[in-house]
């Protein structure tokens, strides 16, 4: 398989980067010639789609590495701004479970503990999360009961309606209130039974100079995915096929990460864990010449989706305990929320709200995002060009790049020693 940027212009410096591999929009599996009768080995992730797209690349790369550059691996994360966390989970899993002097031997250790504020309206939402669905058995009038559900779902399913003039926002405090927090562990026990404990665990810290209410530490237990494989009855059986948790791979010896700093949000988590684990060496180029800069620009966070017109089914969120839990207990008023009125024509309204504790910071870390994190060797190159997306790049982008994985590859590996 040959990049059209290849095809379209042979004769810059291109023809030295071979395309082994690629998953159109998510990865290349890459063979660098380094012009000395050597070659370096790049696993180049674009975004974090769904993991079953990255693990082709993946192993094609550490085939690759094995056959040609002694078992050391480059991976690209230039321009990554993140996308599915279970995949940057399942990535690091693949990649270091297996690997010599592994922190992360077991599935669960690829996944990070998060925690988030305590406030009204997620009270509201757990709690009517923990209730979950009423039984018809103990309703004094199951006719009167039905009849009234029914009213109250046509009121929610207008709301998903493009008009504004159909409904209140958000199909108003009986609308569709759509949020996909879930039972979980409780810190520090990775492995404890989902609960919503978690959340009722308060913990008071200093943010922003007040001292403020956040719950316990837990994983995003639907996004570990050999969390929710232990516990089934919760998380619905998972497809542990070959395809999606793969054995982890044997062949090698060690991995540098290359970066812009504009690595964000999974991409921070999932190149951040390894790297302060001490297992993975980091270099970054560009930034302000003189200035440390991050490995990492953002961390981002738990995602919640609001108004989702187009994802998923209907039928699917009126039936979920959590995400239409105000309709089956309409006498549960939901408090003022800080960020409504919410206009009804756009397609989803997301926010962030967790935030991400490094392990291997230790018990006592602050979130990511409080830390500097400098890279192992910082490149003083800056461009012009967006190495993104491999097929777009014309052959001045082609060169630099490889000049890029040139200076990678000659750095000796230097993990993090800061632990």
């Amino acid at each position: 398989l040959v990049s059209k940027s290849r095809r379209r212009s042979s004769a810059a410096g291109d023809e030295y980067i071979q395309v082994v591999k690629a998953v159109d929009g998510s990865c290349y599996a890459l063979k660098v010639d380094r012009g000395n009768g050597t070659f370096a080995s790049v696993l180049k992730i674009t975004s974090f789609g769904p993991f079953s797209d990255i693990l082709p690349c993946a192993e094609a790369a550490v085939d690759l590495a094995a056959e040609v550059s002694g078992g050391r691996l480059i991976l690209d994360v230039i321009g990554n701004g993140g996308g599915y966390v279970s995949s940057g989970y399942n990535l690091n899993n693949y990649l270091y479970a297996n690997m010599p002097g592994t922190r992360m031997p077991e599935a669960h250790e690829s996944c990070e503990w998060y925690d988030f504020p305590k406030n009204d309206p997620l009270t509201w939402f757990v709690n009517l999360g923990e209730r979950g669905l009423p039984d018809l058995a103990d309703q004094a009038h199951p006719q009167v009961y039905i009849a009234a559900l029914a009213e109250r779902m046509e009121r929610s399913v207008e709301a998903f309606g493009l008009d504004p003039a159909k409904a209140e926002p958000l199909g108003g405090a009986r609308g569709m209130d759509i949020m996909s927090y879930s039972p979980s562990n409780v810190y520090p026990e990775a492995l404890s039974p989902p609960t919503w404990e978690y959340y009722h665990k308060t913990v008071e810290k200093v943010h922003g100079g007040k001292r403020r209410n956040f719950t316990s530490l837990t994983f995003l237990g639907e996004s570990c995915k050999a969390y929710a494989a232990t516990y089934p009855e919760v998380f619905g059986e998972m497809d542990l096929t070959d395809g999606d948790w793969p054995e982890p791979q044997r062949k090698l010896t060690h991995i540098t990460y290359l970066s812009d700093g504009t690595c964000g949000s999974t991409c921070s988590v999932s190149s951040s864990t390894p790297f302060l684990e001490g297992m993975a060496t980091f270099v970054t180029f560009g930034g302000v010449k003189g200035e440390r800069m991050d490995i990492t620009s953002f961390n981002g966070g738990n995602v919640g989706t609001y108004q989702s017109q187009h994802d998923g089914s209907l039928a699917k969120y009126s039936l979920d305990s959590f995400a239409d839990a105000s309709i089956f207990h309409p006498e549960s008023e939901a408090p003022n929320w800080p960020f409504l009125p919410v206009p009804l024509n756009i397609y989803k309204l997301r926010f962030a709200q967790r935030a991400e504790y490094p392990r291997a910071l230790g018990p006592k870390a602050l979130p990511r995002e409080w830390y500097l994190i400098p890279a192992s060797y910082h490149l003083d190159r800056w461009t012009t060009h967006s190495f993104k997306d491999l097929g777009a790049l014309e052959a001045p982008a082609m060169k630099e790049l490889r000049e890029l994985y040139l200076e990678t590859a000659a750095k000796a590996p230097k993990p993090f020693a800061g632990r």
